[in-house]
């Protein structure tokens, strides 16, 4: 298995970045998530975090994740831990998609 994660972008700060450099994103967190210049520029973020990381280690696909995980929506503990499971659970399109196994 390779390293792969699904991101909760910042979404306040993503649309800031976007109106900056006058790239449009829509109106709704999914149509964001869904923008290639988006995806391009959290990547670009994370190949600088890569580059202090043996191969091994470093994350090679990602998917953004249009909601903001909670206690209340079930994937995050009381204390603020991520719930793995849940997380799988929610988004296991975005999971297969990481990892080649959407279905056909």
């Amino acid at each position: 298995k390779m390293p792969c994660a699904l991101v909760q972008p910042a979404f306040e700060m993503v649309r800031n970045w976007a109106k900056i450099h006058n790239v449009t994103v829509g109106d709704t967190n999914e149509d964001l998530c869904n923008s290639p210049e988006i995806k391009d520029r959290i990547e670009k973020e994370i190949d600088q975090f890569n580059s202090h990381l043996g191969k091994w280690e470093q994350i090679k696909r990602i998917e953004l994740t249009p909601d903001v995980w909670s206690v209340e929506d079930g994937l995050l503990t009381p204390t603020l831990k991520l719930k793995r499971k849940a997380v799988k659970e929610k988004y296991l399109n975005l999971y297969n998609k990481m990892y080649g196994h959407e279905s056909k």
